[in-house]
Order: structure tokens, then sequence, then C-alpha cells
């Protein structure tokens, strides 16, 4: 089981790491990026459906939930998704993506640095 994890976890990087490569292609054809995000978690959506689907488990968000979960996404992910994308047009990928993980361990630095804030276990965790 540990290795499946791997395994997956390194297939996840790999697709993660070359996506900027596809948006790129994909933006050069006149194509924005907010229609790009869109059709990439629409099609995450189907794929995770359809994995539920095959190993039989139900899809526990309905009703107020299901929309509190639609709201949460669009606000914290999708917007994230097209501002990180749509920086791919004025920085290097890799740089873009770089910067976008490394700035909250960045934040929390500057935070014990200069404000002398205490860090707590939980902290240092997300830091890493």
């Amino acid at each position: 089981m540990k290795l499946k994890g791997v395994v997956y976890s390194m297939l996840s990087a790999m697709i993660f790491g070359t996506s900027p490569i596809f948006f790129k292609t994909i933006a050069a054809t006149g194509i924005n990026t907010a229609t790009q995000v869109v059709v990439r978690s629409f099609v995450t959506m189907l794929l995770a459906a359809l994995l539920a689907a095959a190993k039989k488990q139900p899809i526990l968000l309905k009703g107020r939930m299901l929309l509190d979960a639609l709201c949460a996404f669009v606000a914290g992910q999708g917007v994230t998704a097209v501002l990180l994308n749509s920086s791919y047009a004025y920085l290097p990928a890799g740089m873009a993506t770089s910067l976008h993980f490394v700035y909250p361990s960045v934040v929390m630095l500057v935070c014990v640095l200069l404000f002398r804030e205490r860090v707590r276990s939980k902290g240092c965790d997300s830091g890493l």
C-alpha cells in the first residue's frame, strides 16, 4: 500500500509539474485562463465521479452541503488556479509555480523575524 501511495504521489507531481506547459500552449491558441480552469475543474470532477462510481463509493454531498462546497471551491481553489495560471503569461512557469508554493513559508518567516510572532508546531508543519 505504501508503494502505491508513493507511485500516485510521483505521478501527481509529474502531471502537476508539466501542466504549465499545457496551459501556455493552450493560451497561445487564444483560449483564456478562466476557460482553461473551468474545463480542467469539470474534467477533474467527472473523473472523481467515475472513480467513486467504479469503487461504489457514494458522493455524500447533497443539498446545502454541496452548494457550500462548490462556493468554497470557487472562492479558494478556483480563484487561486485562475491567478496562478494567469501568472504564466508574465513569468516563466517554473518561477511562477515556485513563488506560488514558497510564498506561505516566506510570510511565516517574515512574521516570526519582523513581528516576533510565535510559531506553534502546527505552523511549522504547514510551513514545510
